[in-house]
């Protein structure tokens, strides 16, 4: 019997929230392309632990500035990435952002309403599809495992 190996990669994404308004990032290896704060989890930490730390590498945010709520998990297919998708609502708005601009060229808020509706416009599919659905109320406690509807 042939075996194989697969390698799993878990990260931590953020839906960050103040308001009626949702932080986004352009992501600099992805032309610039639209992006939730996240990254991997590293072999030592808990998702809390790389979502704390994500979080603040890629915004400058400090947890205490947020509460957090973990709403979804996402396997994305074909590949095989674990997302662990959080809410994060601010305390307050924070303007002044801190991030590694060989990474990341931009942070912003923009009204939930004026999210850009174009596909291309995201780093990922899914980015899209579930930032429309956390609009639509789509997310279960019941139902962690999450395929966003497409």
């Amino acid at each position: 019997m042939e075996s194989s190996i697969v390698q799993s990669i878990v990260s931590v994404n953020a839906i960050i929230i103040y308001g009626d308004e949702i932080l986004l990032q352009r992501v600099v290896k992805k032309n610039n392309a639209l992006w939730f704060p996240g990254g991997k989890v590293e072999w030592d930490e808990s998702f809390e632990e790389g979502l704390f730390r994500e979080i603040q590498e890629e915004t400058g945010i400090a947890p205490e500035k947020y509460s957090y709520e973990k709403i979804a998990i996402l396997h994305e297919k074909p590949q095989v990435t674990c997302k662990h998708i959080y809410i994060l609502k601010m305390k307050e708005k924070i303007e002044n952002f801190s991030f590694q601009d060989t990474e990341i060229s931009d942070c912003f808020w923009i009204k939930l309403s004026d999210i850009p509706q174009d596909i291309k416009e995201y780093r990922n599919w899914w980015v899209y599809y579930t930032l429309r659905d956390y609009i639509k109320g789509r997310f279960s406690r019941e139902k962690f495992l999450y395929q966003p509807t497409i």
